[in-house]
């Protein structure tokens, strides 16, 4: 039997091979948002993100409908500005 992932273990989703670039759903990180508040541990969330981000050049966000949550998508700016910051590379769809 397969050891199961949970839910919060996977943020990123891979698109290419030499993984410089990668994407992101919006959905899919709300939904972790929303498990990581009731937890507190939203920040830890995040921090996450940011690490797994230090592995790419270029992200593209999608789903991003669910960015109309004021709180979530202060937090996920502040990551992507570093990401930008770094030199990442953000196209939204």
């Amino acid at each position: 039997m397969a050891p199961k992932i949970k839910r919060r273990d996977f943020l990123l989703l891979r698109a290419d091979s030499d993984r410089s670039a990668t994407e992101l759903s919006c959905q899919h990180l709300l939904m972790k948002y929303l498990d990581a508040q009731m937890e507190g541990t939203a920040a830890d969330l995040f921090a996450r993100l940011e690490r797994e981000l230090a592995r790419v050049r270029h992200l593209r966000l999608i789903d991003t409908e669910w960015l109309a949550r004021e709180d979530f998508k202060k937090d996920l700016e502040r990551v992507l500005d570093e990401f930008r910051q770094r030199g990442g590379q953000v196209v939204a769809q």
